[in-house]
């Protein structure tokens, strides 16, 4: 990481959000889970697709995952898009989906922001203009057009005049094109009619886009495609009718993933419990939803152990592992600042627990979230005020009769 990319970070943590980039070192206490989706990462790079669910309670590090996924999906060279539940896109919209989809993505050779279309085959059309065989490039994209036209002849054939555009350099051209593959509606019909195209991205040639465009990533090179997406438990809120369409689409699209339909393709989505446990608005009210989830549902499962099963439940770390997580913490602040620490980790963890303590919370309850926000907190003042006496104390804390217990030594010199 650049001095840059640890400030965005500290940044983040300090505005009580989770960081887009998250490196390896700060995931602490997550390691089983993080073998599980390495695992799901090389059976989608071997051709098999699936579907995670991340489910945990606000602040239990969900996001957190999520994106440290993308992180790792990056690093083995996936597609990744990357989307979030909102006011605007309830999952009740086929077409919406598409378009969320489509103007979230990211590659590796991008970094720091969102791609764009055409970021996707900067190195593919680059390898297609300078190869000296053009017997051979020309084969390549006989073979890409001749796959894209099992799912969907529109798909091909505008890709195929996307292509000839962008090695042609007809900017106005790729340009159309790539909007309307990527569900745009306001395309000007002069710009369509170049290319043989009418119509637009909708509900019922939508799932065959996206077979079509999940076919097209391996045969770039890259090594799949990853859908990772946050809070679906807001469809919970919604109108009956919204949340039973969403189920719907949700249900179809573990399906067409299950079944490989989707090629190379991981959908991984986060959810508090309540989206699966609520008998009246969750899952359980959509018995095809529901059984797909099979007993993972059920929250008396939650430690099983069985880590391949589709939902993986997050527990509340432990304090060993804030512990871990607060010793990382303070290495990557200290690349950024300078600060003279007088007392130990482990007393700046307990100085965490007790700032909680004194405000009423259990801190059998305190999230992954809360931790970091607090931690942070304390290193400002510390950085900030070098002869302030507020944390220069080394601080124990016990856990007696169910309460933390809390002692502060001698002050530091």
């Amino acid at each position: 990481m650049q001095d840059s990319d640890y400030k965005f970070l500290l940044n983040a943590y300090k505005n009580g959000v989770v960081p887009a980039f998250v490196p390896e070192n700060l995931c602490v206490g997550r390691q089983e889970e993080t073998q599980e989706f390495e695992r799901c990462f090389s059976n989608v790079q071997d051709g098999m697709s699936s579907v995670k669910w991340i489910i945990g309670e606000y602040g239990s590090g969900k996001t957190f995952m999520l994106n440290r996924l993308k992180t790792m999906a990056l690093e083995r060279d996936f597609v990744v898009a990357h989307i979030q539940i909102d006011k605007a896109f309830r999952f009740n919209n086929l077409e919406q989906m598409y378009y969320q989809i489509m103007h979230n993505l990211f590659v590796k050779t991008i970094k720091g922001r969102k791609s764009s279309f055409d970021d996707l085959f900067d190195i593919w059309i680059e390898n297609l203009q300078t190869s000296p065989n053009k017997a051979q490039s020309a084969k390549e994209i006989n073979t890409v057009i001749t796959t894209l036209s099992r799912y969907n002849n529109a798909f091909a054939r505008s890709f195929l005049t996307y292509i000839r555009a962008r090695i042609q350099k007809n900017l106005s051209v790729s340009e159309a094109v790539a909007a309307w593959i990527t569900g745009e509606k306001n395309i000007p019909t002069s710009l369509k009619k170049q290319f043989g195209i009418v119509g637009s991205v909708d509900k019922f040639n939508m799932m065959d886009f996206m077979k079509a465009f999940s076919n097209l990533i391996p045969l770039l090179g890259y090594g799949g495609f990853v859908v990772l997406v946050d809070e679906l438990d807001l469809i919970i809120d919604e109108r009956s009718d919204i949340r039973m369409t969403a189920y719907a689409n949700l249900r179809q699209l573990i399906d067409l993933t299950s079944s490989n339909e989707l090629c190379q393709t991981f959908f991984v989505m986060s959810t508090t419990p309540r989206l699966l446990e609520n008998e009246e608005k969750g899952f359980s009210t959509y018995g095809a939803l529901s059984q797909r989830l099979g007993r993972a549902i059920d929250p008396n499962r939650r430690n099983m152990g069985d880590l391949r099963q589709p939902a993986i439940w997050l527990s509340p770390l432990s304090h060993e592992t804030f512990s871990d997580f607060a010793g990382e913490f303070i290495k990557l602040y200290k690349d950024t600042y300078s600060i003279d620490l007088k007392i130990s980790t482990e007393s700046l963890k307990n100085w965490v627990l007790l700032s909680y303590h004194k405000e009423g919370m259990d801190y059998k309850s305190l999230t992954f979230r809360d931790f970091s926000t607090k931690l942070l907190e304390i290193l400002d003042i510390i950085q900030q005020n070098p002869k302030n006496n507020v944390f220069r104390s080394e601080l124990t804390a016990t856990e007696k009769n169910g309460q933390m217990v809390f002692k502060s030594g001698s002050i530091s010199g």
